[in-house]
């Protein structure tokens, strides 16, 4: 949208005095600054001012000329006492007041401090030259109305700027500006005619062909819209602004590959014409035009989600990201609105939606913060209500409208006082708009806002909140962008565009028990902390009537012959309709010859054209599937009186909708399991009792639908108990209960916790060492000759790179490639929560603040604020066992996988795989494992390793599809020996040229058929006969399905504890062992996260933690040590391209490991010791004289 722009324009500088020596110095400073030398105008009329004789109108010319040439030097305060002197010397000078108001409004961007300078400016000129204006009255009339129009006040400006072009018609900038004024008021008739005026003063100017293009888009006329985009262009092909518009609209209709063609020359243009501030932004839109509205198959939608992802985390990794007007760079991309409508979990992509603008504009989050939300001590000031703000682009005839505004009118205004935020009100032209005027009738603080982001932000921040709802993020630019900024104490985001924001600034999302699905866990995919009412969560009014006396004809539906056709209507905009669901349409027909299928047309005659082309390609039946044309709404309650069935598509189905096809009890047949956000159909259906259309399998929902579509008394029925029980989803009380006690939740304060450490303070440590470090930590490093132990302490600021920090150090001390990634996890750690939630505070000996970030690791920043405030070892132990005691939650998956989004060197999302139903444990008697065990040159060892494995037959039969040996150069009397003793056992000997452990495991890997292996090498032996319940509990933890912690894309379990190295090769005690290197029982199970899978105990791994007592988290996790993996995780994880061991690597199992991690695997591991280490004596890397691949 381009803005109302100001022209430059002359200083205006009274220069009326009869001495001629301060006339002197008054020219001399004059053309000192026209000269752009300022340092000698400031002593000229400085000199001027002192040898001024007391002539008031004079010593006013002379203070307003200063007042410029301080305003010239940056010198805002002094410029600002110049002009005041100035008014003060004579107040009928308006020159000053002009001045002034310019000086607050584009120097100090606070246009609501101009507006009084602005209109005594106005009064004054129009006073004194009513019979003939003075040059700077179109100007003045320009500036003034560019300010309204920043504060919100569109009509306002209109007022002012046709004013000026009366003044003069011919001037191209009042009459611009006008256009845009008229145009978003939606007083378009008028911004067409002036336009035209525009084009006949010169119609040689881009610009007015692209503002004019403005006005007939919003018009609805967009072949027209791009002609005169064209014209802009063919007039000046460097006019990025029209070629970013015909991207828009390329984009708008699905041409996402015109729509990148533009935007790639308005990036040209810019390039060209040195418009550095455009880059990023075009960039933006580049990488966010892959989605399109109408899928041509569901193979295209995970094509584009994979493109959008791979592209916004390139855009995310750019070093010279810089967006100085976020509400530029939407595009086509719209800010990922129909990602919700591919059918998936959207919280990573919403997530680093977020994060890119997060770092592109450092203005969206530190422009303003709220006084009350930036106040340390989070302590507030005793209020007689809480103030409840509630936000939103779309308080009309709107979905959000009508969801929002019971809620508005009826919380307890006893308890809140309540503001509403109008954004954009002037553009959504809301004068006669019911809606509207019901909310701004109910007993609130009405502000409209300006359609300016920083105007807007400043204008709620001043009405210091308590607590904002935010009514939906992500359908319009500004509603969108404002929540980066803290303008209230808290915050919460209403499920208005059904998906979570991905902003860290939100802090709640409301949502319902009813809504909301048991598996996976609801929180796993919002940013927000999740609050569930148990309500629906809006306190909706009864639609309006439906139409009377319509029948189908009305609506064009008329049919051949007597034969009465079943009407299925599916009421929802075409882009949510799925590719798979033309599978649903087809068998509803397919199955009920006389029934049709009804949607609305598309808002584009594309939409429609696209979504028929697509139906072509599936079905021959598409005759009976038709398209009614949009239509009022009472017209479209009847539509849906009339209709039989509605059918719920998904990922999305209905929301407002399905309050209104229930207030005329038509049902609604949904399909449960695609729904992919809020179950909103489902939560009413189980308000009201009635769960008959309910579906869960494709066939079922056909199958359901015909029956009632078909069958008058089923349908009849159904619609009978609906209009029975719909009063219990309209309008209901326990709603607004909710609503009041949640609001009083958002404000309840939490206590600061205070922690005495008198005794524990280091007083060696300078503590002003770490006063400005976002994070810090000591490191305690080995030489490698010289074994001699030092310190290295590492300091980062808060945008210090922490990847390239820890790749120093790693270069620094020659650290392994597993021990730079272990630092860079830990610096990332350490810098990134600060970007998150703060939900904990403690302050130690009433002074020192430690605060405590959603997902952090407890230890980390125990030992940080340790360094930070000089405490010693015993000091961080006591704070982080407080810590510990007041975080419960620290050790759950969503808390650990909150650190894992901060670890840019891992992938971020995962697919979840389909459970092999072929492959359920010990399904009907079938086997579900195969055992890889490898050797080389150590029968002896072998015959132990594999005798323990044999002890219980039972095992072999039931459990175990097969048991293969990959043998390493043993000799012909071992191979014979082997395949004798075991002849049952799948023997693969290797040629010489195929030595070496990597490529025996790459050769398991081509051999094995079944998805799960037990991979034991030749020297581990059990230690009892429970072979089959270690096997059983290793099954358990990666069979697991529905537990409360279990991670479910665990890919290996080891069977040995790994909390010293003593457990993890089980050694039993002996006198060789420093006692702290022994397996100690009361470690066991303290390396990592404690899980449980069906009543099996295990240990969830994490890397890159600090705890003391997870000594395992130096490594990745995946290990070659005894344990089962789950190969088909491992490959969904890694890619069948990655998924081998690198023969030429000598850290193979270490490189394997860590890509492995990378790529979004989890692994566990069993808190006993099961297996033995039996081969300390002699390595098989030394008897195949090998290189061991540690030092």
């Amino acid at each position: 949208m381009v803005q109302l722009t100001c022209l430059l324009f002359p200083l205006l500088l009274l220069a009326a005095t009869n001495i001629d020596i301060v006339d002197e110095l008054h020219i001399k400073a004059i053309n000192a600054h026209h000269n752009n030398d300022n340092s000698l105008a400031l002593q000229l009329i400085d000199s001027a001012i002192l040898q001024e004789t007391g002539l008031p109108h004079l010593s006013s010319n002379l203070q307003n000329t200063r007042g410029v040439i301080m305003r010239a030097l940056s010198d805002q305060t002094s410029s600002a006492t110049s002009f005041t002197q100035s008014i003060s010397l004579n107040p009928l000078n308006y020159n000053p007041c002009y001045n002034l108001a310019n000086l607050f409004h584009y120097d100090v961007s606070n246009p609501q401090a101009s507006l009084t300078h602005y209109f005594d400016a106005l009064q004054i000129i129009e006073s004194q030259f009513q019979s003939q204006p003075v040059d700077g009255h179109v100007l003045l009339l320009n500036d003034y109305s560019i300010a309204l129009k920043k504060l919100g006040d569109d009509s306002a400006a209109a007022e002012l700027l046709l004013r000026a072009t009366t003044l003069n018609p011919t001037d191209l900038q009042s009459r611009g500006n006008l256009v845009i004024a008229l145009k978003d008021t939606n007083r378009l008739g008028e911004a067409v005619h002036h336009s035209k005026i525009a084009i006949e003063i010169d119609p040689a100017s881009s610009q007015v062909r692209h503002n004019y293009g403005l006005v007939l888009q919003q018009l609805g006329e967009h072949s027209e819209a791009v002609t005169q985009w064209q014209f802009a262009v063919q007039l000046d092909p460097l006019c990025h602004n029209s070629l970013a518009s015909l991207g828009h609209e390329a984009g708008g209709v699905g041409n996402l590959t015109g729509a990148v063609h533009y935007y790639n020359l308005a990036y040209q243009a810019c390039l060209a014409t040195n418009q550095i501030s455009e880059l990023s932004s075009l960039q933006l839109q580049i990488a966010t035009a892959v989605i399109p509205l109408i899928y041509k198959s569901t193979e295209e939608i995970a094509f584009v989600r994979k493109k959008y992802r791979d592209n916004l985390e390139k855009m995310l990794a750019l070093n010279d990201l810089q967006i100085d007007s976020p509400e530029t760079s939407i595009g086509s991309g719209s800010l990922g609105y129909y990602i919700i409508y591919q059918g998936f979990h959207d919280k990573y992509l919403r997530e680093l939606l977020a994060k890119v603008y997060w770092k592109a504009c450092p203005s969206l989050r530190g422009d303003y913060v709220a006084p009350l939300a930036s106040n340390s001590d989070h302590k507030s000031k005793v209020k007689v209500k809480v103030k409840v703000g509630f936000h939103s682009s779309f308080f009309f005839h709107h979905s959000v409208g009508l969801l929002m505004q019971g809620v508005i009118a009826q919380i307890d205004r006893n308890q809140f006082d309540v503001f509403v935020f109008f954004q954009n009100a002037a553009v959504t032209n809301l004068q006669n708009d019911q809606i509207s005027s019901n909310i701004r009738d109910t007993d609130s603080t009405i502000i409209n806002l300006p359609d300016d982001l920083t105007s807007s932000r400043k204008t709620i921040a001043s009405h210091n909140l308590d607590v904002m709802i935010w009514s939906e993020v992500g359908m319009d630019s500004t509603s969108y962008f404002l929540p980066f900024s803290k303008l209230a104490k808290k915050s919460a985001l209403f499920w208005g565009h059904a998906v979570t924001s991905g902003i860290p600034t939100i802090d709640y999302f409301i949502s319902s028990s009813l809504f909301e699905p048991s598996t996976p866990p609801p929180q796993a995919r919002y940013t927000e902390k999740l609050y569930q009412m148990s309500s629906l969560t809006t306190y909706f009014n009864p639609p309006v009537s439906p139409r009377p006396n319509l029948t189908l004809s009305h609506f064009g539906l008329t049919f051949q012959g007597d034969n009465v056709h079943n009407v299925y209507l599916c009421p929802q905009t075409l882009y949510k309709l799925h590719p798979d669901f033309d599978r649903l349409i087809l068998g509803v027909l397919l199955n009920d010859p006389l029934g049709i299928v009804v949607f609305p047309a598309g808002q584009r005659e594309e939409f429609t054209t696209q979504t028929m082309a697509r139906l072509n390609t599936t079905t021959s039946l598409t005759s009976r599937i038709h398209f009614v044309p949009r239509m009022d709404f009472d017209e479209f309650i009847s539509l849906a009186q009339l209709s039989n069935v509605v059918l719920d598509p998904f990922p999305v189905g209905g929301g407002r909708s399905s309050f209104e096809m229930f207030s005329v009890g038509t049902p609604i047949v949904m399909l449960y399991n695609r729904t992919s956000i809020l179950q909103l159909t489902y939560g009413m259906y189980k308000t009201m009792g009635i769960m008959d259309a309910v579906t869960y399998s494709e066939n079922d929902f056909i199958n359901k639908a015909v029956a009632i579509g078909k069958d008058r008394s089923v349908e009849r029925n159904l619609r009978e108990r609906i209009l029975q029980q719909n009063h219990l989803i309209y309008q209901s009380d326990l709603v607004i209960d909710e609503w009041n006690t949640f609001l009083n939740f958002m404000v309840a304060e939490e206590h600061d916790i205070e922690l005495l450490l008198d005794q524990h303070f280091d007083n060696s440590i300078d503590k002003n060492d770490y006063a400005d470090s976002a994070y810090a930590l000591k490191l305690a490093h080995e030489h490698p000759q010289t074994h001699d132990t030092h310190q290295i302490v590492v300091k980062l600021k808060r945008f210090d790179d922490p990847i390239i920090t820890a790749k120093n150090i790693a270069l620094h001390i020659d650290a392994e490639y597993v021990k730079f990634r272990w630092l860079a996890a830990v610096l990332q750690h350490g810098v990134m929560r600060l970007e998150e939630k703060i939900v904990k505070r403690v302050t130690i000996n009433k002074e020192l603040d430690v605060v405590v970030h959603e997902g952090d690791d407890l230890a980390l920043v125990a030992t940080f604020y340790g360094l930070k405030y000089g405490l010693n070892s015993l000091g961080i132990a006591e704070l982080l066992k407080r810590l510990v005691q007041l975080v419960p939650g620290h050790g759950d998956d969503l808390w650990i996988e909150k650190r894992r989004t901060h670890d840019h060197l891992m992938q971020k999302e995962v697919e979840a795989e389909a459970e092999a139903e072929a492959e359920t444990p010990n399904s009907e008697g079938r086997c579900y494992l195969t055992v890889a065990i490898t050797t080389c040159k150590r029968f002896f060892l072998f015959e132990q390793t594999i005798n323990s494995l044999l002890l219980d037959s039972e095992l072999l039969h039931s459990h175990i599809c097969e048991i293969i040996v990959i043998d390493d150069s043993s000799s012909s009397e071992d191979k014979t020996r082997m395949q004798q003793s075991y002849p049952n056992l799948t023997f693969v000997f290797k040629p010489p040229d195929k030595r070496g452990h990597a490529v025996s495991m790459n050769m398991i890997l081509e051999l094995i058929e079944t998805r799960y292996m037990l991979y034991l090498e030749d020297d581990f032996v059990f230690l009892q006969n429970n072979v089959v319940d270690v096997i059983g509990d290793g099954m358990a933890v990666l069979r697991q399905k529905s537990e409360k912690n279990g991670n479910h894309n665990i890919a290996q379990v080891l069977l040995n504890d790994q909390s010293s190295r003593a457990c993890a090769y089980a050694e039993p005690d002996s006198a060789h062992l420093d006692p702290s290197e022994r397996c100690k029982r009361e470690k066991l199970g303290t390396a990592g996260w404690n899980r449980s899978a069906g009543g099996v105990l295990y240990v969830e791994h994490e890397f890159g933690t600090v705890y003391p007592s997870h000594a395992f988290s130096i490594w990745p996790g995946f290990s070659l040590n005894p344990g089962i993996w789950d190969l088909q995780r491992l490959e969904g994880c890694l890619g069948s391209d990655k998924f081998h061991f690198d023969s030429k690597d000598n850290r193979f199992e270490q490189s394997f490991s860590v890509l492995a991690m990378d790529s979004g695997c989890y692994f566990a591991h069993l808190p006993q010791t099961n297996v033995r280490h039996i081969g300390t004596e002699i390595s098989s890397y030394v008897l195949n004289e090998d290189l061991r691949p540690w030092g």
